[in-house]
């Protein structure tokens, strides 16, 4: 079984829920030479100009997140690697057109980095533009949660926390190893906060197709780092009272596909791997006899002739319409196994 079934579960949550994204607010600010205060509806930022850092607070005051406090230039908020590890210092100018505030930065080894923060009611997209021919960038940061849980990251085969893990974003196949590793890795995650004033849950979406990391405290014990190979990173902080409602808000801004027909939610059956038509048949007619309900039967690798040549194997399904007539008439649908490439040889 190579965790077919776990994309499901990912994708029966991601139709669970429907709460609308974010709207436009009004942000009250100070333009002094103090940190700068920036108020919605739901929670505070406050961003100190020197040295730079930015910290998000619920409307009782309390720390939900916060740039890290690490002193090593590796864990630095907002660093970018070009000759050595280099990190934004302070800001030396900023504007503000609406919600969008822009930021002119000094970082270490005296050079100019910008910083872009549109603000919303639930949330923030941050974009840090590093210098053209930095390699990576990096944001790092510290959660106000006492358990420090994360859980998301897309298929992985080894818990539902990831605290302690590095993830890649990046997808394999077949996967290095099970455990970490996937065949569909995700940008996102959730916090979940549960202090005595209650329960409030936020997510971070990196919006970028570039091959990242995100350090779940397995370098350090309180801090998460991002690290994405390019010269800039972009994420979105996404605030919520729980689970559902942070995971709505994110379908909300990465797009939400249509309800899938009803024979989707029943249950599946697969194996490994069918060798032959006895095999399928085996599958099809032993869950009739014990009696358990199935809506869909699933042939893994290898089916075809080659990947991805549609071409059902004739030696290992040598009546393969009559098979599938099969499998229709005892009420179930047929899924193939497929990859999104195709072998050069087929």
């Amino acid at each position: 079984m190579r965790g077919k079934f776990a994309f499901l579960v990912v994708f029966l949550l991601l139709f669970s829920v429907s709460t609308p994204l974010i709207s436009p607010v009004t942000s009250s600010t100070s333009f002094s030479d103090r940190p700068l205060e920036i108020k919605t509806p739901s929670f505070n930022i406050i961003i100190e100009k020197q040295p730079w850092r930015l910290h998000v607070f619920d409307k009782r005051g309390g720390l939900i997140v916060e740039e890290s406090r690490v002193p090593d230039v590796r864990y630095r908020p907002l660093s970018f690697y070009l000759d050595g590890w280099h990190f934004v210092k302070e800001v030396e100018s900023y504007s503000r057109e609406g919600e969008v505030y822009r930021f002119k930065c000094k970082t270490s080894g005296n050079m100019k980095a910008y910083v872009v923060l549109s603000v919303s009611d639930y949330g923030f997209n941050l974009k840090f533009l590093a210098p053209r021919k930095s390699k990576m960038v990096s944001e790092s940061l510290t959660s106000a949660s006492g358990s420090n849980r994360f859980y998301g990251f897309g298929e992985r085969f080894n818990s539902l926390d990831q605290r302690g893990n590095t993830l890649e974003m990046w997808n394999m196949d077949p996967p290095k190893t099970f455990g970490t590793s996937t065949y569909v890795s995700v940008p996102f995650f959730m916090d979940l906060r549960n202090d005595k004033e209650g329960i409030s849950c936020y997510g971070i979406y990196l919006n970028s197709s570039t091959k990242s990391q995100f350090k779940m405290c397995s370098d350090l014990m309180k801090d998460y780092q991002i690290v994405a190979e390019s010269n800039t990173l972009e994420y979105h902080f996404i605030y919520g009272e729980d689970m559902k409602e942070v995971l709505s808000r994110y379908t909300g801004l990465t797009g939400r596909p249509a309800l899938p027909p009803r024979w989707v939610f029943g249950p599946w059956k697969s194996r490994d791997a069918h060798y032959s038509e006895k095999d399928v048949y085996e599958d099809v007619n032993m869950m009739r006899r014990l009696d358990i309900p199935m809506s869909v039967l699933v042939i893994d690798s290898p089916w075809d002739t080659a990947f991805n040549d549609f071409e059902f194997n004739p030696k290992q399904f040598p009546n393969a319409q009559e098979m599938i007539d099969y499998i229709h008439g005892m009420g179930n649908k047929l899924v193939l196994w497929i990859t999104p490439f195709t072998n050069v040889r087929s």
